[in-house]
């Protein structure tokens, strides 16, 4: 079967607007759920939590494209173009230049797609992912009127019937079908997707899309592959959908998270020491491996530069006091964070319909 892009009426994706319309209910119902739950937090907290997720979200994106870059690094330069000051830590150019664009679009969702701004992209990703020609070639007049006509339309009033999940899924695909950037034209499609997505409900952020896609990455790019070589993008939206909705409650479990985390710190203050706090911490600062595979003194001792006995007493003061819990496994004794994982269970289509 031919790529859509071949056809002559394409980009005029058909798809069964029904079919999505309680995945777009659940989709708004939650993301506003979110929002007001975010409120529960402080202003610093939602701030970091936020920064987090944002360096994780572009992380996973270029990882999905097997182009790899460190999220601390990511985090910090976030954190530093927020006017934060972090002494110490190590400058990279494409750690930078991601924090960059992932801080612009998340300031400005809801402003217009621009040819300069995708040209921006475009030069981006040539300049730190191209080794054999100092600039990306010019696009082709055809490739050009193709990214106008994509531009256009997504800069459009969608009429009735065309929900936000129906218009990111389709903005994606319709990007991934021209292709217009030699490099980067998935995680720039992927951007815009969430654009779209943290634009429909008033204070929404962007989700862990992206964490969620690379979980599935190779029926991910299935998906992709099929659509992009037929018209009727159902079974895509579908797919498509039911990531986002996971990446919304992967986004509900962190908020809990940071929550319980809060309310954690608040109980113990009184019982535990400023030492015992900074390990706690930095155990919560670990993300998902704070859960598995957890924490083992020795470890920890070697990285902080402190004394193992030290290390192990005040993680066995922590269990005591029920902020943290100990495996044992042989000889190695490992600890966990003692609050629920912010893990979720895989949505499916059939979740949705």
């Amino acid at each position: 079967m031919p790529w859509n892009k071949l056809h002559a009426d394409v980009p005029a994706f058909i798809w069964e607007s029904d079919s999505l319309l309680k995945a777009e209910w659940t989709f708004m119902a939650e993301a506003a759920a979110n929002v007001g739950m975010a409120k529960l937090l402080g202003a610093s907290q939602q701030a970091d939590l936020a920064v987090d997720s944002l360096a994780a979200d572009i992380v996973a994106s270029m990882e999905i494209e097997n182009e790899i870059v460190d999220a601390s690094l990511v985090a910090a330069g976030i954190r530093s173009q927020l006017g934060l000051t972090l002494a110490g830590v190590e400058c990279q150019p494409i750690a930078d230049g991601c924090a960059s664009l992932i801080l612009d679009v998340s300031r400005h969702h809801s402003r217009s797609i621009s040819e300069n701004w995708l040209d921006g992209w475009r030069e981006f990703f040539w300049r730190h992912f191209s080794l054999d020609r100092p600039t990306p070639p010019s696009l082709t007049p055809d490739r050009r009127r193709e990214l106008r006509d994509f531009i256009t339309w997504l800069n459009t009033v969608p009429p009735r019937g065309d929900t936000a999940l129906a218009r990111a899924g389709l903005a994606h695909l319709w990007l991934e079908s021209i292709h217009p950037l030699p490099l980067g034209s998935g995680i720039v499609g992927r951007i815009i997707a969430e654009m779209i997505l943290a634009r429909s409900v008033p204070g929404n952020s962007f989700t862990p899309l992206c964490t969620v896609l690379l979980r599935r990455r190779i029926e991910y790019h299935r998906q992709v592959d099929t659509a992009c070589r037929d018209r009727d993008a159902t079974q895509w939206l579908l797919w498509f959908a039911a990531a986002v909705i996971e990446a919304g409650r992967l986004s509900r479990a962190r908020l809990e998270l940071a929550i319980n985390r809060e309310r954690l710190l608040e109980s113990l203050r009184e019982e535990i020491s400023g030492r015992q706090e900074r390990v706690l911490l930095d155990i919560f600062s670990l993300g998902d491996a704070a859960f598995l595979p957890g924490v083992c003194p020795a470890h920890y001792a070697a990285a902080t530069g402190r004394d193992v006995k030290s290390v192990a007493a005040d993680m066995a003061n922590l269990t005591a006091a029920g902020a943290l819990r100990r495996t044992i496994r042989g000889r190695t004794t490992r600890y966990h964070l003692a609050l629920p994982s912010p893990e979720v269970a895989r949505v499916a289509i059939d979740d949705i319909l």
